[in-house]
């Protein structure tokens, strides 16, 4: 894992419909899509688990099963 700058992170997603999933995002792009859910333009997101940190884009898609936002 990352040992410098976190430039990506990994979060497992939780549904209301009982959906989990995961996805990977930058730093700044989290920003963004936690306005967007609390905004209420990302519906049905229950709730969002750290999994991993990392300064390398392709391991964070990897460990988000090829998933990004």
């Amino acid at each position: 894992m990352a040992t410098g700058i976190v430039l990506y992170r990994v979060y497992e997603l939780k549904f209301d419909d009982g959906y989990v999933g995961r996805v990977a995002m930058s730093a700044l792009r989290e920003v963004s899509f936690r306005q967007e859910i609390a905004e209420g333009k990302r519906t049905g997101i229950m709730g969002m688990t750290l999994i991993a940190e990392t300064e390398d884009r392709n391991e964070a898609r990897m460990l988000a099963d090829g998933w990004e936002v």
